[in-house]
């Protein structure tokens, strides 16, 4: 029987929901013996809405939230035995998750079921909600526990 998830593509932010869903995913890839990546998008409306004397050019903004990604990436993925594809996507989050899941020929989307609250959960609208109606391989939304 063939393995049917032999690549997993993890949906971060540096909330709470989604290191809750990176350690399903990596425990799901162990098991499965699947190739694991990790995504982290910065919304392009954060980027517009921090730029300006408080904060600097968009490029520099850009540049800040970029570097974060990869904090946050590099925080979840350091204990794994072998290194993970990483993605830094920016634009709409639920977007740039599924356009990564199609170039990477995904098997597996795992994610959180809620993002970042307050202002960046209002503007983003339900992410999980938009990669689970659109995506083309299954999804697999973890709460946090």
């Amino acid at each position: 029987m063939k393995q049917p998830y032999t690549k997993i593509l993890i949906a971060i932010d540096g909330s709470p929901f989604s290191a809750n869903a990176a350690r399903k995913g990596m425990e799901l890839a162990t098991q499965l013996n699947a190739a694991i990546a990790f995504v982290y998008v910065v919304n392009d409306s954060f980027v517009a809405l921090g730029t300006g004397a408080t904060y600097g050019s968009p490029t520099t903004v850009l540049n800040e939230m970029q570097a974060e990604g990869i904090a946050v990436i590099n925080k979840v993925a350091r204990n794994m035995k072998t290194e993970p594809q990483k993605f830094i996507g920016v634009g709409k989050p639920a977007e740039e998750i599924l356009n990564r899941a199609k170039q990477w020929k995904t098997s597996l989307i795992v994610m959180g079921t809620r993002g970042r609250t307050g202002l960046k959960h209002l503007l983003m609208g339900s992410v999980a909600e938009h990669v689970m109606r659109h995506s083309k391989c299954p999804v697999l939304v973890v709460p946090k526990t």
